[in-house]
């Protein structure tokens, strides 16, 4: 990250956006995640907020008005990526190239 108070334009992952969301998971990793989230001019795919919505129901019991919340949220705060057909095309270049994971191709 950039000294100072300047942001980082940065993709977050749903494993670090998990940790920011419930931290009784490891308390160190919560506040790590919550830092980064701060510190970052964050992009999102639409991918990770599907995959942050199933695991907040299954594992923290997010009930539904919670889960819509979210979804506003992330669409207000942040820039949102659609998965669309060009993202899946570029995402198949990508696997092809670097042995990447069909998921992980999408989010890259």
């Amino acid at each position: 990250m950039s000294s100072g108070s300047q942001t980082q334009t940065c993709f977050i992952d749903t494993n670090v956006w998990l940790y920011a969301f419930i931290p009784s998971q490891d308390a160190n990793k919560s506040a790590k995640a919550k830092a980064t989230i701060r510190q970052s001019d964050i992009v999102v795919s639409s991918q990770v907020i599907n995959e942050i919505c199933v695991n907040l129901i299954k594992k923290a019991h997010f009930d539904e008005p919670a889960i819509q919340r979210l979804i506003d949220s992330f669409y207000s705060r942040y820039k949102v990526m659609i998965v669309d057909k060009t993202t899946l095309l570029k995402a198949s270049v990508l696997r092809e190239r670097l042995q990447l994971s069909f998921w992980d191709s999408l989010i890259v």
